[in-house]
């Protein structure tokens, strides 16, 4: 199953691992994020047509597939319902491997999705100078998801701290992102704001 889903897009496999049932879940996601080499043999089980896929671009070579990544974007994509029943129990698992999931769940270029609301909510739990760090190490075009949930006039107030900050160390970049995305998980375990697509069946609402 872990071999299937992760040949999946993440919407897809988020689909097939919410028909699977509550206690396999955990299990499938696990394996998914410790997946190493995978024979020729355990790829023959998978359909005909996910097989010669998989050949056509890897031959009979053993893959290396998988990883706290492809199991994030699939955790991101089914719901915040199954994300919280799935990460505990792998948290009981393994809380490393837990903790390198997360950090995948929540990477800083997520929040450019966030329609304005939600980044509206964020920005006012985040405090100027970090955000003037975060911005300034992404392209211009990116930020336009921020500054839409500004006034005009704040909009304009943090380009012009932008412009006149002058060069920023790249580490002072990376602890600001960071900052800002702690925050959002924050809010995010609150129900303030939601990542992903929140699929998955659940029927959330907010």
């Amino acid at each position: 199953i872990a071999v299937l889903l992760v040949q999946l897009d993440p919407e897809v496999a988020a689909e097939v691992l919410h028909s699977l049932p509550n206690e396999v879940q955990p299990e499938v996601v696990h394996r998914i994020a410790t997946l190493g080499p995978v024979s020729p043999e355990a790829i023959q089980m998978l359909e005909e047509l996910m097989h010669r896929k998989i050949g056509e671009r890897h031959g009979q070579a053993a893959l290396s597939i998988g990883g706290a990544k492809e199991a994030a974007d699939i955790i991101n994509n089914a719901g915040k319902a199954m994300e919280k029943r799935v990460m505990t129990e792998i948290t009981k698992l393994d809380k490393q491997l837990a903790k390198d999931i997360e950090n995948e769940m929540f990477k800083f270029e997520h929040l450019f999705v966030l329609p304005p609301q939600a980044m509206g909510s964020l920005l006012r739990e985040v405090d100027n100078d970090s955000l003037i760090d975060a911005l300034k190490g992404i392209a211009e075009n990116e930020r336009d998801v921020f500054f839409a949930a500004m006034s005009s006039r704040a909009a304009d107030g943090v380009k012009d701290e932008i412009a006149a900050r002058g060069r920023t160390k790249l580490a002072d970049v990376v602890a600001a992102q960071k900052a800002i995305v702690a925050v959002a998980r924050r809010l995010s375990n609150e129900g303030v704001i939601v990542f992903g697509v929140g699929g998955g069946g659940d029927d959330e609402y907010v």
